[in-house]
């Protein structure tokens, strides 16, 4: 996996079983992103404010719920407008990533839909050189909606929770 291969502004699931390694895959990932420069900010969303310590250990970038995530996509969309037409050198040039992990009830909920639209949109909201990458990690397949598996750029297993789950994705 080269990490320059990864899409400007990408949508990534990673999907296993609970202590099966979403966690360290996703740190190790982000660690490699900030090797290369894609990464400036890093934001997690947390129910259990637990992990992640070694890419995002500031307390102020650590968010329990999913509320925080509407105002920052909206800013990201105002930047990206102000980018299209400010000169190269007054451009905003912020690259955040984000990561999303133990919300998976606040994932079901209309109030985040957002996060569909994220999946189909999102790299609309964020060109270079603004860079809003998404690191969304779950237990169960089913718990992403069709839109955002068929519109993620990645999705990873550490192990796939069960074979009704790794037919349907075969199936897809």
């Amino acid at each position: 996996f080269n990490i320059n291969d990864l899409p400007n502004s990408s949508m990534n699931l990673v999907i296993s079983k609970r202590r099966a390694g979403k966690s360290y895959l996703v740190e190790h990932i982000i660690e490699d992103m900030k090797r290369h420069n894609l990464v400036d900010v890093c934001l997690l969303f947390t129910g259990t404010n637990a992990g992640f310590e070694r890419v995002c250990n500031d307390p102020e970038c650590r968010f329990n719920s999913l509320d925080k995530l509407v105002g920052i996509v909206e800013n990201y969309k105002k930047m990206n407008d102000y980018n299209k037409q400010a000169p190269k050198s007054k451009q905003f040039k912020i690259k955040t990533t984000i990561i999303i992990d133990d919300l998976a009830q606040d994932l079901k909920s209309k109030k985040f839909s957002i996060l569909n639209n994220l999946a189909i949109n999102g790299r609309h909201y964020a060109y270079s050189p603004l860079r809003l990458d998404f690191f969304i990690l779950g237990q169960s397949t089913t718990l992403f909606s069709r839109s955002m598996r068929l519109n993620a750029d990645t999705i990873s297993f550490t192990q796939i929770p069960s074979f009704k789950e790794f037919e349907m994705l075969r199936d897809e």
